[in-house]
């Protein structure tokens, strides 16, 4: 009877400690590019749709990158500001679908402002 126990319980060990695929273990590498450069410091925002406040926002790097991860699958809205020469706006949009598949989803995106 013991046996039984400890087999059952190993069992169940196994399965819940095995890392869950597809759930927020998903991530976007975005690219902001401006007249075929790389547009540094941009602000870039991320949601879930295109309008409302952004579900999260990071600053990109000096080589106009950005990275998102531990992102649940889904598609994702993703919208860049920042400025250009004598302070000019510059702002561009992309959507990305992520995770679709129900496997780990890495994506690199590109956008590009105007």
């Amino acid at each position: 009877m013991k046996t039984r126990i400890i087999i059952l319980l190993l069992t169940i060990a196994a399965f819940s400690s095995c890392e869950k695929t597809g759930i927020n273990n998903n991530s976007i590498l975005v690219h902001v590019i401006y007249n075929n450069a790389a547009l540094p410091y941009a602000d870039i925002y991320l949601d879930v749709d295109s309008i409302g406040s952004p579900l999260d926002q990071r600053k990109a790097d000096a080589k106009g990158e950005a990275y998102f991860d531990e992102l649940a699958p889904g598609r994702y809205y993703l919208k860049a500001e920042g400025n250009v020469a004598d302070n000019k706006p510059a702002r561009g949009t992309a959507i990305v679908d992520i995770g679709r598949t129900g496997g780990f989803d890495h994506s690199d995106i590109t956008i590009y402002t105007e």
